[in-house]
Order: C-alpha cells, then structure tokens, then sequence
C-alpha cells in the first residue's frame, strides 16, 4: 500500500486505518445541509468546501449587508428582481451554501473588486489599463442598480477618457455609457455627473440642437447649482459652435449688414453665457474657470487677442490652480499670476 500524507480525519487514512475504505464509506459520502431563506435545503460536497474556502483565502468576498443586520460573505453570482443567487462561505469553515436571497431582504451589497480594477481606476490614460476599464464596464454594468457597486464609477471613468480621445467613435461610446449610467445608476451624483457628461458629447458630436434643446430643459427644471452651470456652459459651447459654422458659412459677412448684425449678436450671446460662470459662480472654480477659458477661446477666434490676453490674466489671477490656467500660462509666458486676496 502506499501512503499519502496522513488526513487529518483517521477515517479517512488508509495508512492509520486500514479499514477505512470500508469503515468510513458513509463519512467520504457525508454531506452537509445548509438551510437558505427560500426554505429549501441543498447539498454540498466537502471537496467542493475546501476548494471553495481556499478561493476565498485568496480573493475578496462580496458582503450582502441584510435589512436585519446580518452579513453574508462568499460569492455574489446572480442579481435579479425576484432573487439574488450568492454562493456564500460559511463561518467558521463549515464549508459554503447556495443561498437565493430576496432582494427586499438586502440592504445593500459591497462588491468585491475584480483583477486589475483599482489599478486600472487610478491609471486610465494608459492603454492598457483603459482596456481593462472596457472589460470591467462590460461585465460590471449590468449591476448599475444595485448599491453599493461601483459600477458607475468605472463607466464615468471610462467615458472621460474616452472623451479626451477626440475620435467620434470613441464619443459615442461615451454617450452611451453616460446615458445607461444617468438613466440606471443607484447613486445619484453620479447619475448627476453623467448627464452633464452626455450634454458634453452632444457638443463634441457637433449635435448642437440636441444640446441646446436639453440645456434649456435643464435650466429650466433643476435646481441644482451644479447642473444649472453645467446647463449653461453647454448652451455657451453650442452658440460657441454655431458662430464658428455661422462664419464657415458666411466668410464675407461683414461686408453685408443683415449678416453682420446676425453674427455680432450670436458673437455677444456667447460670450456672455460664457463670462456668467465667473461672475456668479465664482466659488465653483472648475467650471468658473472652463467658462472663463471659454470666453478667452471666443475672443481669440474672433481675432481680438488684446481681449483673449486680458481674459487669460484674469483666470491666471482668480483660479491659477485650474487646469486651464496652465492653459491661460502658455499665452502669457513671461507673465506670473499675480497672488489671489486669500493667500
């Protein structure tokens, strides 16, 4: 006979009990019962215990956080409006149970990251953890729902940098994702953040009348801060755009007057969407400061660089830590943001 390592069970060991095919045939078949929520009862096998608990040892569990309090940790493989299916591990080593939980039951549910997911969220510019941005969007979204994933957070994540791409193809990737995200997401900031994000797109696609048509809608029903700017800053972009089509279209219109009137009042609408953000809200400095660097991006294609010079002063003086004022520096070269009242 030979002998394997010794089991810790002697029922099991032929090498310490020779009788243990015989003797122990009904422990080797012994399975274990676990009572689930739905009153059904299930079987498990104890090789399968052990695969399972060693998994578990080595990768995170999803946490069902249940309406009374109580916790179940394992595997989260189902989600659906009548139950959701988890492979739970049991304390204390007992092995695991498949339990179908109705969802009026679960308070909320911390997902377990996946491989590769936190750091594709802190790299996303880099190629390849873009595309595992991709792949976890693709097999996450479907859970836009449930809290507390984070599904959304990976969408908007992903979306933005596809945004930053420039390419169409990409932008209306993006204009998906926030769209699914805005309509489905359990958390509502983020639902708040995509839907600034899909107006955004409508400007990058040149979808000008969606854009505007929306924007309006928007300042008109909601009321917060944030959106309202974000309202604002579209239906500035959108008159930014048309003007510049305006001119395509019309290179000769200051030698006709009805054109030239046409064209100075959309010039001065849009500048003046775009000069609102600064002067009522200050305090929000990253959109203050895309809408300022808006006004100075108007003047310049209208050939008044005096005036995109004087703007480019004013965002380095009032929000020099913005993105855009490292914009505004590479116009004034030689020129330093002079300190703001509270430094």
């Amino acid at each position: 006979m030979i002998c394997r390592p010794p089991s810790r069970n002697p029922c099991l060991d032929p090498c310490r009990n020779p009788s243990a095919p015989e003797a122990c045939s009904a422990g080797m078949k012994t399975r274990i019962k676990t009572r689930i929520t739905s009153q059904r009862f299930i079987t498990v096998p104890h090789l399968a215990f052990a695969a399972l608990l060693g998994l578990a040892s080595l990768h995170a569990q999803d946490v069902l956080h249940l309406q009374d309090g109580r916790k179940l940790r394992g595997k989260v493989q189902r989600l659906a409006s009548q139950a959701i299916a988890m492979l739970e591990v049991l304390p204390g080593g007992r092995g695991s149970a498949q339990r179908d939980i109705p969802p009026d039951q679960v308070a909320f549910i911390d997902f377990a990251p996946l491989p590769g997911e936190a750091e594709a969220l802190a790299n996303p510019a880099n190629a390849a953890m873009e595309k595992r941005l991709l792949e976890l969007w693709q097999e996450k979204s479907v859970n836009l729902r449930w809290p507390s994933n984070n599904a959304g957070l990976i969408g908007l994540t992903l979306a933005g940098q596809s945004m930053k791409s420039g390419d169409s193809l990409l932008i209306e990737r993006a204009f998906r994702i926030y769209s699914l995200i805005e309509k489905e997401d359990w958390d509502e900031k983020r639902r708040d953040e995509a839907k600034r994000g899909r107006l955004r797109c409508l400007i990058q696609l040149k979808r000008i009348d969606e854009a505007i048509a929306e924007a309006q809608k928007l300042a008109e029903s909601d009321e917060e801060p944030g959106l309202l700017l974000e309202a604002g800053l579209v239906l500035a972009q959108a008159d930014f755009e048309r003007l510049k089509i305006f001119e395509k279209d019309h290179p000769r219109w200051m030698e006709d007057d009805e054109l030239a009137a046409a064209r100075t009042k959309l010039y001065h609408q849009t500048l003046d969407q775009f000069l609102q953000a600064p002067l009522f809200h200050g305090s929000m400095e990253d959109k203050a400061a895309e809408s300022l660097w808006g006004a100075v991006q108007v003047h310049l294609f209208a050939k008044e660089n005096r005036a995109a010079l004087d703007r480019a002063r004013d965002l380095l003086q009032l929000y020099p830590k913005t993105a855009q004022a490292a914009e505004a520096r590479k116009l004034l070269p030689s020129e330093t943001p002079a300190p703001s009242p509270d430094q």
